[in-house]
């Protein structure tokens, strides 16, 4: 049986609190079992040891709205392809492998999936249980399910398209169906290829203007993906940007709201009565702000995303104070937000040099949070004794400075999931 190791003299943050600063972890096998102070007894006991010299121990960090096989897709092409088709299926899940490459060695152990084309979600999360490649815990997701007509058609409407079957159209990172038994039959069809986060589109919009009297899904067809998906144990997670679709998504139980450019007090307090999760993405927004030197955005989209931007920035502290379950996760792999070592901190940045909310608070939302919108429970998220050991050690004190994230190759010294290390250059004793 392995021996327990032990961390002494670490600078503490445990998800939630003021760190600590002389604590020791101690872990076994996937566990934590023990946390406290440093003492002569924790250092005699047997077992391997490691002093940490006051560096950050941490939990490790979620991504909330993971898009595997996006590697530099161009803004130009949404809209002009079906998401998915971009590069050939074996091309996308090398990407897939590279990018869980630069999430694990980020300090990332936990990933929930956004849409992927071709079950990659699901085909990776069984290569790394069989130890196959390095990558954090999924969460996984599949195909966007939409409605025929929304946006996520291409505005070239002359491109083909393969035929339906048994009333549905798969085509890339797409699945379309119409009404409520299309509805159902599409969710069962993920379901089947054992997806647990189903993506759904109540409305276009996040970055361009949608009206709120435009409509992806109508109330039935919503209600019958949120009723299938619950009933099999799978969660729900919607595009959704304007406050109409937001109250009604969010009165019907979906679960996770991206984006909600249009998120207002009224918004808040329903999200708040169903224990919604909210996943902001607000660097994409920023990524397309009016800058002077070339703008990234459209000129008809540069109105929508300067108010959307400012909305959030206003409404963030306010969602925050309400409760409500924040996890940062945006649109990375588009051409200007790719995947990369560190590039998930600059998410993290926007919400405290932008927004104003502390660096404690927001690596709390990238922690606990992010462990609860894993499905976790009591089991992640936080440094406590019994949880599983999901572990990072960071030279410095992101709760200090929290762009030290973005520079993990120099500042990330271990990086462990369940017990397991995929980075340690620590020196034993």
């Amino acid at each position: 049986m392995a021996l327990p190791t032990f961390f002494h003299n670490a600078r503490l943050f445990d998800g939630e609190n003021e760190a600590k600063n002389g604590m020791t972890v101690a872990v076994e096998g996937e566990r934590i079992v023990e946390v406290a102070p440093d003492s002569e007894a924790l250092r005699g006991a047997e077992g391997e040891h490691v002093d940490l010299g006051g560096k950050t121990l941490m939990p490790g960090m979620t991504q909330g709205h993971w898009h595997p096989d996006y590697g530099g897709l161009r803004l130009a092409d949404v809209g002009k392809l079906y998401l998915g088709t971009q590069s050939p299926p074996s091309y996308l899940a090398a990407v897939c492998v590279e990018n869980l490459n630069y999430a694990i060695q980020s300090g990332v152990t936990n990933v929930v999936g956004a849409a992927c084309s071709f079950d990659n979600d699901v085909a990776m999360k069984m290569a790394i249980a069989d130890g196959r490649i390095p990558g954090p815990r999924i969460r996984p997701s599949g195909l966007h399910i939409n409605s025929s007509g929304n946006e996520n058609e291409p505005n070239s409407f002359w491109l083909p398209a393969p035929p339906r079957e048994d009333g549905m159209q798969i085509i890339g990172q797409e699945l379309y169906a119409d009404g409520v038994e299309g509805m159902r039959k599409a969710v069962r069809h993920q379901l089947r290829r054992k997806v647990e986060v189903i993506k759904i589109f109540p409305s276009g919009g996040h970055g361009i203007d949608y009206p709120e009297d435009m409509r992806s899904m109508t109330r039935d067809e919503l209600a019958t993906v949120i009723e299938t998906a619950h009933d099999h144990g799978a969660i729900v997670r919607g595009h959704v940007t304007t406050k109409r679709h937001m109250l009604e998504a969010v009165e019907l139980g979906m679960d996770i709201v991206d984006h909600g450019d249009g998120m207002d007090d009224e918004v808040i307090e329903a999200m708040v009565k169903h224990g919604t999760h909210y996943v902001p993405s607000m660097l994409f927004l920023k990524k397309l702000m009016p800058s002077g030197e070339g703008d990234l955005a459209r000129s008809t989209q540069l109105q929508p995303v300067v108010r959307s931007f400012e909305n959030l920035r206003e409404m963030l502290p306010r969602i925050h104070a309400a409760g409500i379950n924040i996890v940062p996760g945006d649109d990375f792999g588009l051409e200007f937000m790719m995947h990369g070592y560190g590039n998930y901190a600059e998410e993290l940045e926007v919400y405290v040099n932008d927004c104003n909310i502390a660096a404690r608070d927001v690596l709390t939302w990238a922690t606990r949070n992010g462990a609860k919108m894993m499905g976790l429970g009591n089991d992640g998220g936080l440094i406590q004794k019994g949880r599983l050991a999901d572990l990072i050690v960071v030279d410095g004190d992101p709760l200090a400075d929290i762009g030290i994230l973005r520079r993990p190759l120099e500042t990330l010294d271990l990086v462990m999931v369940g017990g397991k290390t995929y980075k340690d250059r620590l020196a034993r004793v």
